[in-house]
């Protein structure tokens, strides 16, 4: 049980840097990084609270261990793969030369996606 919920914190922690991650990406274009540093800051840490928050109200998974691993390793190569074929898909309609911040707001929102569904999936 404990081992279980070790897991489940584990996997809601990366899920959240990664939202974390992907929204400094992709507000990295209209903002300058020192200016986005306390937000995303600010946001990870609220993750963090609503995780304690969480896990008192929501005592045991409804997935086992193994099959939340699965589902969070599925995830990693779905989203893995569409951004690949995406930046290829950039860079076949925009030649060579893709513009940086198309692609921090596209690979940023891949993360972002990426973050929720993995912390959705940890505390299943």
């Amino acid at each position: 049980m404990f081992g279980s919920m070790l897991l489940s914190i584990i996997l809601y922690l990366i899920g959240s840097l990664s939202t974390a991650l992907g929204i400094l990406m992709g507000f990295s274009t209209i903002a300058t990084f020192d200016s986005l540093m306390p937000l995303v800051l600010i946001l990870f840490l609220a993750s963090i609270a609503f995780l304690i928050v969480l896990l008192k109200r929501h005592r045991s998974p409804r997935l086992y261990w193994w099959k939340r691993l699965l589902w969070w390793l599925g995830i990693t190569i779905v989203i893995s793969i569409l951004m690949i074929l995406g930046g290829v898909i950039l860079e076949g309609m925009m030649g060579q030369q893709v513009l940086t911040s198309v692609m921090d707001i596209y690979l940023g929102s891949f993360f972002i996606f990426y973050g929720i569904l993995g912390s959705w999936i940890a505390l299943w």
